[in-house]
C-alpha cells in the first residue's frame, strides 16, 4: 500500500504491480511506471486506467499484444482499434472480431500499414481488393498474400510497380513472366536476380538490366555471358563488369577497348592474349595510358608501349619495367605530361638535372622527388627556382636562407615567399621583390615588415593592392592609405574605418583620385 516502495518494486519488474494494493493500481504514475519496463502488467491495472486511451495507446506502441488487456470498448471502438493498429500492427489480432471481419476497417488498416497483412484474418489474405490496397501501398506485402494471389498478374504487377523487389515474393511463374519481369527490371535492375532461369536467358530481360547498371550482368544466364551485345552494354555502362563476362568476350578486341577507355584496371579481366597483344595495346595506351599496369610484363618492358603509355599518363611511368624507368628519353617523355612523375624514375635519373630540371618546367613540386645532392646544390637551386619559383620548398634550410636564391624564387613565383628562412620574410628587398608579383605574397611577410610604414609607402606606391594585406596600424595611416589611393581607387575599402568615416581624409582621398568617391 506504500507507493514508493510499489514504485521501487515496479521500476525494477513491472508484474509485481500485481502484488500492489487495489488502491495503487488505480495510481497513474505506479501503472505508467510498470508499463514501462513490461506493457503486458496492464493486465494488472485497475479497470478505469485499462480504459485510458493515452496509457494503453503508449503500451500499445511498445507491444500490440496489450490491447488484449484493454477495456473492451476500446477493442470494439473504431477510431481506437485503428489507432492501436497504426502503432502496432501486433494489435490487430486483439482487435473485436466484428472490426476484423469488417473489410472497410480492414482496407483502412492496411493503407496505412499495409505489412498489417500479415496479421489479418486469413480470409483477407486471400481477398483480392484487400491485397490490391496493401501491395499499391507497399509492394513487400505481397510476401503475406495467399499463394494464389502471389500467383495472380495484376496484384504482382502492381506490387512490382510500388516496390521492384517485391518480384521476390512471386509466384514462380510469374517470375518467369516476361512481362511483370521487364517492369520490374527497368525500374530496379537488380531485381534480375529473383527472376526465373529462363528470364536471366532472355536476352530483351537481361538487356534491359545491363543497360542500366553493368553488374546485373553476374545474374545473366551463361549463354548470355558469351553475348557480344549483352556484355558491350554492360561494360560501357560499369566498365569492370568485363569480369563476368565469358573468356570469349574477354578476348574480343572491342569490347575489352570499351571497357578499358571507361576504366583502364578493367584490362586485368581481358584475356591474357590481348595483355600481351603489342598492337591493341598501343593503341589502348594510347588513350589510357595508365592502362599499362595491367599489360603483361613483357609489354611493360616494351620500350614502344610505354612511350607511349606516359605520353598519354606520364604516371604510368610507375609500371614500366625498372630497366625503363632507368632509360632517359622514356622518363622525359612522362615528364612532359606529368612532372611529377619523376618520382617514379631511377634513383640515377633523378640525381640528372637535366631530367630533373625538367621535371621542375612541368611541376615545380616534382623537386620533392629530386636527389638530395641536387636540392643542396646552390647554381642548380638557382635554376630550378627561376623555373618555377615554388620549388623553394623542397631547398636545404640553408638554400631557404640564401638570399640570392630566394630573391631568384620571389621574382618568379610571388608566394614562395612562404618557404622561405623567417630572415628573409623581414628583409624588406626580399619582401618587395615578392609583393611587386603578387601583393597577396605580403601575406606571408612578418608583422614587422606589414607595420613598417617606409616599407609600406614604398610598396603601396608600387603596387597598391598590398594595402589589404597590411597591419592594422598601416591602415589607419592617412599618408600610406593616401599613397595607394592615388593608383588605385578601389583600395579605399582596405582603410580603416577610422579613415573612412573621417570627413577631412575623405576629401583628401577624392582629391587624390576622384574616383574613390564610389568606394
Amino acid at each position: 500500500r506504500n507507493a514508493d516502495v510499489v514504485l521501487a518494486a515496479v521500476r525494477k519488474d513491472g508484474f509485481a504491480l500485481g502484488y500492489a494494493d487495489p488502491e495503487m493500481r488505480k495510481c497513474k504514475r505506479i501503472v505508467l511506471m510498470a508499463l514501462k519496463g513490461n506493457p503486458t502488467s496492464l493486465v494488472y491495472a485497475a479497470e478505469e486506467l485499462r480504459g485510458d486511451r493515452d496509457l494503453v495507446l503508449a503500451a500499445i506502441r511498445a507491444d500490440g499484444s496489450v490491447l488484449g488487456y484493454a477495456a473492451d470498448w476500446m477493442k470494439e471502438d473504431w477510431d481506437f482499434a485503428l489507432a492501436s493498429v497504426k502503432a502496432n500492427t501486433a494489435a490487430l489480432p486483439y482487435v473485436a472480431p466484428a472490426l476484423r471481419l469488417n473489410s472497410d476497417f480492414v482496407m483502412a488498416v492496411l493503407r496505412a500499414r499495409p505489412h498489417g497483412l500479415a496479421t489479418v484474418e486469413e480470409g483477407w489474405r486471400r481477398d483480392k481488393a484487400v491485397v490490391t490496397a496493401a501491395v499499391e501501398t507497399s509492394g513487400f506485402a505481397l510476401q503475406f498474400a495467399d499463394p494464389s494471389l502471389r500467383d495472380d498478374p495484376d496484384i504482382v504487377l502492381a506490387a512490382v510497380q510500388r516496390h521492384p523487389d517485391a518480384l521476390s515474393f512471386a509466384s514462380e511463374r510469374l517470375r518467369g513472366n516476361k512481362e511483370v519481369v521487364l517492369v520490374a527490371v527497368e525500374a530496379s535492375p537488380s531485381v534480375l536476380e529473383h527472376a526465373t532461369a529462363a528470364m536471366k536467358r532472355d536476352k530483351e530481360v537481361v538487356l534491359a538490366a545491363v543497360r542500366q547498371c553493368g553488374f546485373t550482368l553476374k545474374y545473366a544466364a551463361e549463354p548470355l555471358l558469351a553475348d557480344q551485345d549483352v556484355v558491350l552494354a554492360a561494360v560501357r555502362n560499369s566498365p569492370s563488369t568485363l569480369e563476368y563476362a565469358a573468356p570469349s568476350v574477354r578476348d574480343n578486341r572491342m569490347t575489352v577497348s570499351a571497357a578499358v577507355t571507361a576504366n583502364p584496371s578493367t584490362l586485368a579481366y581481358a584475356s591474357e592474349g590481348l595483355r600481351e597483344d603489342k598492337a591493341f595495346l598501343l593503341d589502348v595506351v594510347s588513350k589510357k595510358g595508365e592502362a599499362l599496369k595491367c599489360a603483361a610484363e613483357k609489354i611493360r618492358d616494351d620500350k614502344d608501349v610505354v612511350m607511349v603509355a606516359v605520353k598519354d599518363h606520364g604516371a604510368a611511368l610507375e609500371f614500366a619495367s625498372d630497366r625503363l624507368r632507368s632509360d632517359r628519353e622514356v622518363v622525359l617523355t612522362a615528364l612532359s605530361s606529368d612532372g611529377c612523375a619523376l618520382m617514379h624514375a631511377s634513383p640515377d635519373l633523378r640525381a640528372e638535372r637535366v631530367v630533373v630540371f625538367a621535371a621542375v618546367a612541368k611541376d615545380g613540386s616534382a623537386l620533392a622527388y629530386g636527389s638530395e645532392h641536387l636540392r643542396r646544390d646552390k647554381e642548380f637551386m638557382l635554376l630550378a627556382v627561376a623555373l618555377n619559383g615554388l620549388s623553394l620548398q623542397y631547398a636545404t634550410p640553408e638554400l631557404k636562407a640564401d638570399k640570392q636564391v630566394v630573391l631568384r624564387a620571389v621574382r618568379s613565383k610571388a608566394h614562395a615567399l612562404e618557404h622561405a628562412d623567417s630572415r628573409l620574410k623581414r628583409d624588406r628587398e626580399a619582401v618587395l621583390a615578392a609583393v611587386l608579383q603578387d601583393g597577396s605574397a605580403l601575406a606571408y611577410a612578418l608583422e614587422s615588415v606589414r607595420n613598417d610604414d617606409i616599407f609600406m609607402i614604398s610598396a603601396v606606391a608600387k603596387q597598391a593592392s598590398v594595402l589589404q594585406y597590411a597591419g592594422h596600424g598601416l591602415k589607419s595611416n592617412a599618408e600610406v592609405v593616401l599613397g595607394a589611393i592615388k593608383s588605385d581607387a578601389s583600395v579605399m575599402r582596405y582603410a580603416a574605418a577610422v579613415l573612412q568615416d573621417d570627413r577631412d581624409f575623405v576629401l583628401r582621398a577624392i582629391q587624390a583620385n576622384v574616383d574613390v568617391y564610389e568606394h
